[in-house]
């Protein structure tokens, strides 16, 4: 059982369509009367949430890392800005997290519950840190460095994510409890239009070049865009991540694969999907693309990628 009395909430109030707030309120009260301190911080706009977590890591490393906890209330955007608010510097500093957001693929992948009350209990219920992976890179181009709790992605996969984060149907389609059909209306339209982009990979040291690459995502555990089980064999825990790579295929094939990624899951044993998995993979590409990471666009340019795992600690238990 956890010693913590101080808990500082780091809430996106509008993960969720605004359900971020609202859980942010139950888990303040809840946690006051059990006679915690708790400070609520509230992140207003797009990097908010990384300078808070940066402010925050100064602080409780200048005292007992027991005495306080982060809490991580939004979605997968918000975890991945903590997560590179504490960066390399603060990387000993664990992170509680209740998830809040529409996709919520980081707790799944996780084991953290989607029901608030109990991801709470899994906190309260540890006695130490959990070590998960995460995926730390580095562009050479822009010479940014990041960390990723779920996925990077490049081509197909980051030009959906690229028209979920500015669809006008999103918030409607987030309190029906659809989130799936947004990914899938944008699959959908993006297919037509997406180019194929010459690619070249390396994984741990092996070498693969491709034509026509359309769909690359390097992942941390199994989902995508809402639960979708893009990566069935990838896990937060082995120190390795998986990489699927498709090239430009018919619409017809598409709907094929798409139709056993739904139904059966075996979609990395067709023969137009590639598939790896390494502690180091580099990501070289010559042509201008679209380029995400847990959901956040990294803007459109040629990519020149190197992507490795790390450890970080999370506060909760499984149960």
């Amino acid at each position: 059982m956890s010693t913590i009395k101080e808990f500082h909430l780091i809430v996106n109030p509008h993960s969720g369509s605004g359900k971020g707030g609202k859980i942010g309120k139950q888990v303040k009260q809840y946690l006051e009367q059990k006679n915690k301190v708790v400070y609520v911080h509230e992140s207003q706009y797009a990097g908010h949430t990384t300078k808070i977590a940066a402010d925050l890591a100064q602080k409780i490393a200048q005292h007992s890392i027991q005495d306080s906890l982060i809490i991580v209330i939004g979605g997968d955007g918000t975890i991945h800005e903590s997560l590179n608010g504490l960066g390399e510097r603060y990387a000993s500093i664990p992170l509680g997290y209740i998830p809040s957001g529409s996709g919520n693929d980081f707790a799944r992948g996780a084991g953290i519950s989607h029901h608030p009350k109990k991801a709470l209990e899994q906190i309260l219920a540890a006695s130490e840190p959990k070590e998960l992976d995460v995926l730390s890179f580095l562009d050479a181009p822009t010479q940014h460095v990041g960390f990723s709790v779920n996925n990077i992605g490049l081509g197909l996969d980051a030009s959906i994510i690229k028209e979920v984060n500015h669809s006008s149907s999103k918030t409607i389609f987030n309190k029906l409890k659809l989130q799936s059909l947004i990914y899938l209306s944008a699959v959908i339209s993006h297919f037509i239009r997406q180019k194929p982009f010459p690619l070249m990979v390396d994984v741990d040291g092996e070498k693969v070049s491709f034509e026509k690459a359309f769909l690359v995502t390097t992942n941390n555990h199994p989902y995508f865009g809402s639960g979708i089980k893009i990566s069935p064999k990838a896990s937060v825990t082995d120190g390795k991540m998986d990489l699927i790579v498709v090239e430009r295929i018919s619409g017809v094939k598409f709907l094929k694969l798409f139709f056993i990624l739904f139904t059966t899951g075996k979609h990395l044993e067709d023969k137009v999907v590639h598939y790896f998995k390494g502690e180091q993979i580099r990501l070289s590409v010559s042509s201008a693309i679209e380029g995400q990471t847990d959901g956040e666009e990294l803007g459109y340019y040629p990519f020149d990628l190197t992507i490795q795992t790390t450890k970080r600690r999370f506060w909760f238990i499984i149960k």
